[in-house]
């Protein structure tokens, strides 16, 4: 006899019911793994989202302070800037005021120089000063007495050498009966370029007291030096 074994289970065929109940499954699980997926972008974004958001604050917090301290600091540049002026106005003033105290030799001083350096054989009639030029005119006892008092006058400290000159001389007609010669002489000159503060040991000769005093007072002041 024959046995026949019929494995109806392993030979059948899957049943369209069958298979168009499995794709389910498969869609369910893509669409749980794509939530997931999308949950953890959005933290992430969400994450970088406040991140920014509280850098942002962080640096417009500190720009309001940068802000403020430039407000502060241009506030004071320029107030150093008007006291830095003021400075400014008083040293010039000062600069001024010292130029006209120690530039200026006084007049009376030159004269007296000038009158003590005058020999017997000469006779000065008279001074002019316009600005720092000076005209000296007189008369002497001879051409050689004209020259010997111009060298005089180069040796002042208070005129310049180089512009000390004999501008003329003449001989004034013979006198009848006069043996004398008499010259007509005119010295021109300037004042010397040096400052009162570099000649106090001479204003002290001269005894012009009050330019030495005047020039001693800014020296212990230190506005110039000694």
């Amino acid at each position: 006899m024959y046995n026949l074994d019929i494995n109806f289970l392993r030979d059948r065929e899957p049943t369209a019911q069958e298979i168009g109940t499995a794709a389910p499954i498969a869609d369910s699980q893509f669409l749980i793994g794509g939530g997931a997926v999308a949950v953890v972008l959005l933290a992430i974004v969400g994450g970088i989202y406040f991140f920014l958001q509280s850098q942002v604050s962080s640096l417009t917090a500190e720009l309001g302070t940068l802000t403020s301290q430039e407000t502060v600091l241009d506030t004071e540049l320029k107030r150093l800037a008007g006291s830095e002026a003021e400075v400014k106005a008083v040293e010039d003033r000062t600069k001024l005021l010292t130029n006209l105290i120690v530039k200026d030799i006084p007049m009376s001083v030159i004269l007296q120089d000038i009158r003590v350096r005058t020999p017997e054989s000469v006779q000065v009639f008279s001074i002019a000063q316009a600005g720092t030029s000076i005209t000296i005119t007189g008369q002497s006892s001879g051409f050689d007495q004209a020259n010997d008092f111009l060298l005089i006058l180069q040796k002042s400290p208070y005129l310049n050498p180089a512009t000390t000159k004999l501008a003329s001389a003449r001989q004034k007609p013979a006198v009848k009966g006069v043996n004398i010669v008499l010259v007509d002489y005119q010295i021109t000159t300037s004042l010397t370029e040096q400052t009162t503060d570099k000649l106090v040991a001479d204003l002290e000769k001269s005894e012009a007291q009050g330019a030495v005093t005047r020039v001693k007072l800014l020296q212990e002041k230190g506005v110039i030096t000694q």
